[in-house]
């Protein structure tokens, strides 16, 4: 019986022509890893939710009252917009909601819209004092932050409040983040606390305050001058530096008798009423919610507000006497997504050595990659030209995403 010859015509290619083949590999791995490394990276991928919320809160008014007053004449004019699949509510004690769902074909934008107009329409039939106008809002993934950091030290919250403006200032300026919401922070306000008797004595009234400090605390454009052919913009700056200049505004002039602000009233500089708390380990904390710009890359936006953060801390440690190590305060971070797949909730502790683990994938497959060609190259001719024969197929390597620590 005749041996019959079979040969693959593409490995006999490859074998014959070691050099492109060489080249080729390279070529591709090259390519993989730009195509890896521009890969949008995302903590929730990009999906649209059909779905179109309406808020509404009237304070002091029962959940009866809620779904005739507020919630039945949203729906009454949103339930037959175009393209609407169905309309859900809910009434609470000072609270509405209301959930428009549009049909998956619907864009998105332009069911807000249409569902805003609805609202505005729905307007004329609202309590006329109703506090604050109905909100309408869309469900938005991006709008999630992707890391939260945490400022705590022996301060109170005012000094903490100084040093987390300053970090939310400088994670701002970052291309790659849209906003940073602060949580726990206190609110700076002025407080005018009326003495009443006094009050009437003088013969005033609240609305005299009101309309004095506010004319007063004034800040405008005056106009324009002429000086030596030129224009120039008059403007008026008078806006209260702290709480003593507003005790010393005069309310009322009678007879040349001035009476002051401080004289029928305290002035304090406070803050206003805290409405959100922050704790770590039973300290005052205030935390930093970091929001990333849709299609901005999720690693480089965790990379930088860290390099920031670590920047200034670095900058706080070289300013800082040695005798004062127990007041400097702590930040710490957690990373919601810092690599893909692995690393959720993970939590980054930055003490004063500024030390913490990065894993990422990058570096695997490069080493897969030089190790599958090393090994390639480490086989004799002979037997490298047997394997190729014996398999009937180029001879081909696979980079492998392991896991490194750096």
């Amino acid at each position: 019986m005749k041996d019959v010859s079979k040969e693959f015509k593409p490995s006999s290619w490859a074998i014959n022509n070691r050099t492109a083949v060489y080249i080729l590999t390279i070529i591709i791995t090259l390519a993989g890893l730009m195509a890896y490394n521009s890969l949008p990276k995302e903590k929730f991928p990009e999906i649209k939710f059909p779905q179109i919320i309406v808020q509404t809160v009237y304070p002091g008014t029962s959940p009866e009252n809620m779904e005739n007053l507020v919630t039945k004449q949203i729906e009454k004019q949103v339930k037959n917009l175009t393209g609407v699949k169905k309309v859900t509510s809910n009434s609470f004690q000072d609270y509405s909601v209301v959930i428009v769902e549009f049909n998956p074909d619907v864009q998105v934008d332009k069911a807000k819209q249409d569902v805003k107009d609805g609202v505005d329409k729905a307007k004329q039939d609202l309590p006329k004092n109703l506090p604050y106008q109905p909100e309408v809002k869309d469900i938005d993934l991006s709008e999630f932050p992707i890391l939260s950091v945490n400022i705590s030290g022996n301060y109170d919250l005012n000094r903490l409040k100084k040093y987390a403006d300053r970090i939310k200032d400088n994670i701002e300026a970052l291309k790659e983040i849209k906003r940073c919401d602060m949580v726990g922070g206190p609110e700076r306000e002025i407080q005018i606390n009326v003495d009443l008797y006094k009050m009437e004595g003088s013969g005033i009234t609240f609305s005299d305050i009101q309309n004095t400090i506010s004319a007063e605390n004034l800040s405008a454009s005056a106009g324009e001058i002429s000086m030596n052919n030129q224009k120039r913009v008059l403007s008026i700056r008078n806006e209260y530096k702290n709480a003593d200049q507003m005790g010393n505004t005069i309310i009322r002039n009678q007879h040349g008798n001035a009476i002051y602000l401080k004289d029928i009233a305290e002035v304090t500089d406070s803050f206003a009423e805290q409405k959100s708390y922050a704790r770590l380990d039973g300290k005052n904390v205030i935390t930093l919610n970091v929001i990333k710009a849709k299609g901005k890359n999720l690693i480089d936006a965790s990379d930088n507000v860290s390099g920031v953060v670590a920047k200034m801390k670095k900058k706080r440690t070289a300013r800082r006497p040695e005798n004062c190590n127990n007041r400097r305060p702590v930040t710490e971070y957690k990373r919601y997504l810092t690599r893909p797949y692995k690393y959720n909730n993970h939590w980054l502790h930055t003490g004063y050595n500024n030390t913490y683990v990065l894993h990422g994938s990058n570096q695997c497959i490069i080493c897969g990659a030089v190790c599958a060609i090393v090994l390639r190259y480490s086989i004799p001719g002979n037997a490298r030209n047997r394997l190729h024969a014996q398999h009937d197929r180029p001879f081909l390597f696979s980079a492998g995403a392991g896991h490194c620590s750096g």
